[in-house]
Order: C-alpha cells, then sequence, then structure tokens
C-alpha cells in the first residue's frame, strides 16, 4: 500500500470538486500551518521544506502520485495556484470529492 499524492496541474483540476478541511485537534495543534499539519497527520518528523517543496520530500517518504484523487489523499498547490501563498505554496488534505 502506498500513501497517494497529488500536485501540479491536477491540483488544480481538483480545486473546484475538493474539500479541504481545517486541522482538527485530534490531528495537529490549532496554531500549525499547513505543512505541519499534514506532517502530524502521516507521522513525518522530517523535514519537508516550504508546502511548494513536498513535490519532492513526500516520495521520499513513501508517497507515490497518483490521477485519481480520494479522500485522505495529499495534495500539493504550487506557489503559483490560486489562493496558494506566493512564496511557498499550500498542502492539504482532501476530504471528499463531488462530481458534477
Amino acid at each position: 500500500m502506498f500513501k497517494r499524492l497529488i500536485t501540479g496541474s491536477l491540483a488544480i483540476a481538483i480545486s473546484s470538486t475538493a474539500f479541504l478541511t481545517s486541522p482538527s485537534a485530534s490531528h495537529a495543534d490549532s496554531f500549525c500551518q499547513c505543512v505541519g499539519y499534514v506532517k502530524n497527520v502521516f507521522g513525518i518528523t522530517k523535514s519537508m521544506g516550504n508546502a511548494k517543496d513536498m513535490i519532492y520530500s513526500l516520495p521520499k517518504t513513501g508517497f507515490r502520485q497518483v490521477s485519481n484523487p480520494q479522500s485522505g489523499d495529499v495534495v500539493v498547490m504550487g506557489n503559483s495556484f490560486q489562493g496558494a501563498d506566493r512564496t511557498y505554496g499550500h498542502v492539504g488534505l482532501v476530504d471528499s470529492i463531488r462530481n458534477g
């Protein structure tokens, strides 16, 4: 079983159909940022860099890029993605997929 990672242009394609949730108290401190949240959820202790860098660092921890997003997948949005920080990008978890 591999961990699923969604990145690049696919993140743009699913932005209108994927709902990203806020961190819950069970997974992350309410003051953590997006990278810290994803690291906490998956128990990652090594450095991941900024959100946009996780496209390169997550595969080193067992994640694999996929083209069919599912609930629980990690989505990495580069700094050119609308709504992501222009310097650091953004990363989150897919909560659900809506068709149509």
